[in-house]
């Protein structure tokens, strides 16, 4: 069994992506890093640059600097590299390129993030390449398997289709329409469907058989593009499957990860990186855009019980012409705090020293380009020295248990790249959703397909369901059931207006028969850009301040977005209203518990500057669930997370406000101990009893963030 519980926290730097630095600059970077307190370093273990001619494999760099991280008291995470294919294998295997949906052959090239070449490797259906692969697998864990210095295994850097090539989320980016690809596609539809006559029923088709299916290259029919993208996210994930089983054959002492990127960043039509599926493969997790409260909460709620790591902080980033921004303390504290008050447990900047090759040159790095210590860097340092009095409290608090949720439909979010291949309207949805939930300061998770299940939703009181248009019985009945048992449902407008299970748009809304748990159906439904001219060059009058909606309620006015749909309440409590006065939200009764169903974006408006919808959010969740934050703040903008251990505790504040100074409430959680220290300043800061609970005013900047520790005996005992 792979061992992760490590009594350290992973601090340090990508340190080597061939073949950058060079040689002569190793030696005095791992002393450096050493002498600023890093324990540990990223090492690329790259299959073009090490395995530069067949059946040949030369690993005399990694060897050096596996020794000389061994020498300064540096842990190493060696990341296996595959997306740079080595030369002879592309001449040998012509046929191996990734195709896509343009027609464009990608033959190899070099890019600003691949510079060695080879990119994007070949298709992950191309069987020789599939065995090259694991043949340098093999090589690099017999190699170094045994060497004192490895830490873990990172089996894919940021997994996509083609290496940043074709990310950008339009059709003619799909890949890979190779002969490989498409026989595979058919074979899983025939493993998916049974027969061609259920595909048939589905996709809305005649085949004869399986063998004459087409490759979708247009998402019109929604169905069989959402199929073809699944299949392709099923291939990233078989692929990780075969490269984390091939280590674990051979090494069953160190643990096996990857590290992602998230929505939005990396969109799941042209990536096909599934973060819940990769998580499940893997002994720790991680992720490159950690400082992102939505990707920190995805890689966390993917990973539930595994470490997880931030295996490459994106904080001094640039290219040759757009140098990188002067990074202060401040920056530095929002790269660190940020994750680490929402449980992540390691913490690892990309990269050491500023890249010198190529279109990422002169920027990324922690040094100057000689080496020399920069600002950032010693505030890094600093940091991670504050830190380390607290390792034990940080590596064993359990993290915040989230009672609130948001879904976040991979099969959604496909409909919505059919829709509108940018896919941002869903995308937007979930984001929005997420950061709506966190300003109220709840701890949320972000639940994925894969998660929703009864045991899974069981603990949450609260989940917010953002733009839910495209749904399936199996999920529908699971969430009927869950409201039924007591839990608040708050859905978004179009619930269940796709079905995944006929292909087909469903005859009424609410669909699934979800008129029964929100106590109405729909009364009108349109858009706030209405349907203009089929003949005009514009088919819609659509701007983004022309599909804000106002939705009043309480006697305040809320924002919607895009989707106006009045309901018809008829066993439904109506809580606002559209400008007509026509009901734009309602709360239904159902067992024991509530589903609430707002007749439009609010999540997409939220993300879009309504800032104001976060104050609806709060009230719907805390006034219908009764769940409540262990720690609340009184401001609006800030809030506070909470690292609760047996060893101590540590808040981490944040202040999103125009003026400076937080106030929080300890009012569900005991603060055990009699003030909060800032651990970076010493300041101490008294905490008050009251009525109320526990609280103090702290002087976090406007903007900033801060970690306190509790400190002093607690006057009924226990002393963190």
């Amino acid at each position: 069994m792979a061992k992760t519980d490590w009594d350290f926290i992973p601090f340090g730097a990508q340190y080597y992506r061939a073949p950058t630095p060079r040689p002569d600059q190793w030696a005095l970077d791992m002393r450096n890093m050493a002498r600023h307190g890093f324990n540990t370093v990223k090492l690329w273990a790259c299959w073009r640059a090490n395995n530069p001619r067949e059946g040949e494999y030369d690993f005399s760099d990694l060897d050096q600097l596996m020794d000389l991280a061994q020498e300064n008291g540096l842990k190493v995470i060696i990341n296996q590299i595959f997306d740079t294919a080595p030369a002879w294998f592309f001449r040998k295997y012509p046929e191996s390129s990734m195709v896509a949906n343009d027609g464009q052959v990608l033959h190899p090239v070099a890019t600003a993030c691949r510079q060695m070449g080879g990119a994007p490797g070949p298709c992950f259906h191309h069987a020789a390449g599939i065995k090259a692969r694991q043949a340098f697998i093999r090589r690099c864990v017999e190699r170094y398997r045994a060497h004192p210095a490895l830490l873990c295994w990172d089996m894919w850097n940021e997994p996509e289709h083609t290496c940043a090539l074709r990310r950008e989320p339009r059709v003619e980016n799909l890949t890979c329409y190779c002969p490989a690809s498409v026989q595979a596609f058919r074979a899983w539809l025939e493993g998916k469907y049974g027969t061609v006559e259920e595909l048939n029923r589905v996709w809305g088709r005649n085949y004869e058989d399986f063998a004459g299916v087409e490759v979708p290259r247009l998402g019109q029919t929604f169905k069989d593009m959402v199929d073809w993208r699944l299949f392709m996210t099923h291939t990233i994930t078989e692929e990780c499957r075969m490269r984390v089983e091939t280590v674990k054959a051979l090494d069953a002492e160190h643990p096996v990860m990857v590290h992602t990127v998230t929505i939005p960043f990396f969109p799941l039509a042209t990536c096909g990186s599934d973060d819940y599926a990769l998580a499940e493969l893997c002994d720790l997790f991680g992720n490159s855009v950690g400082s992102e409260p939505l990707s920190a909460a995805i890689t966390l709620s993917a990973a539930p019980g595994k470490r997880v790591i931030n295996a490459e902080i994106h904080a001094v980033g640039g290219s040759t012409y757009d140098r990188p921004k002067l990074n202060g303390l401040e920056d530095m504290k929002r790269h660190l705090f940020l994750p680490l008050g929402m449980g992540i447990q390691g913490f690892l900047f990309w990269q050491y020293r500023p890249e010198r090759l190529g279109l990422e040159s002169p920027a990324w790095g922690l040094t100057d380009l000689e080496g020399k210590p920069t600002p950032w860097l010693e505030a890094a340092a600093r940091i991670h020295r504050a830190l380390l009095p607290y390792t034990n409290v940080i590596l064993h608090a359990a993290r915040q248990e989230a009672r609130v949720a948001v879904l976040n439909s991979q099969k959604a979010q496909l409909f919505d790249f059919c829709v509108d291949p940018g896919a941002m309207l869903y995308i937007r949805s979930v984001k929005g959703a997420h950061a709506m939930l966190r300003a109220a300061g709840f701890a949320v998770d972000v639940v994925g397909d894969r998660q929703i299940s009864p045991e899974n939703l069981a603990k949450y009181r609260v989940i917010y369901d953002p733009f839910p248009y495209y749904k399936d019985e199996r999920m529908c009945q699971i969430l009927r059931d869950w409201v039924e048992n007591g839990g608040t449902l708050i859905a978004e407008a179009c619930f269940g207006g796709y079905s995944d299970d006929d292909g087909l748009h469903t005859m009424a809304q609410p669909g699934f028969g979800f008129e029964q748990v929100f106590g109405a159906r729909e009364a009108r439904a349109t858009t706030a850009s209405h349907f203009h001219n089929a003949y005009a060059a514009q088919w819609s009058t659509e701007s983004a301040d022309g599909n804000l909606l106002a939705l009043h309620f309480g006697g305040e006015t809320y924002r919607g977005y895009r989707f106006y749909q009045s309901m018809e309440p008829w066993g439904a409590q109506v809580l606002a209203t559209f400008a007509d006065g026509a009901p734009a939200a309602v709360c239904g009764q159902h067992g024991k518990g509530r589903a609430i169903w707002m007749g439009s974006l609010l999540a997409c408006a939220y993300e879009m500057g309504c800032r104001e919808n976060a104050r609806l959010c709060a009230r719907l969740a805390a006034g219908y669930s009764g769940a409540r934050p262990p720690v609340t703040t009184l401001e609006e903008g800030s809030l506070c997370s909470v690292l609760d251990a047996p060893e101590g505790q540590l808040l981490v504040v944040e202040n999103q406000a125009q003026e400076a100074g937080v106030s929080i409430v300890a009012e569900h959680l005991r603060l055990r101990g009699q003030t909060l220290a800032d651990i970076l300043t010493g300041e101490e800061i008294p905490i008050q009893r009251t009525p109320r609970g526990q609280t103090a005013r702290l002087p976090v900047r406007a903007g900033g963030i801060e970690v306190y520790a509790v400190r002093g005996a607690d006057m009924r005992g226990g002393c963190p």
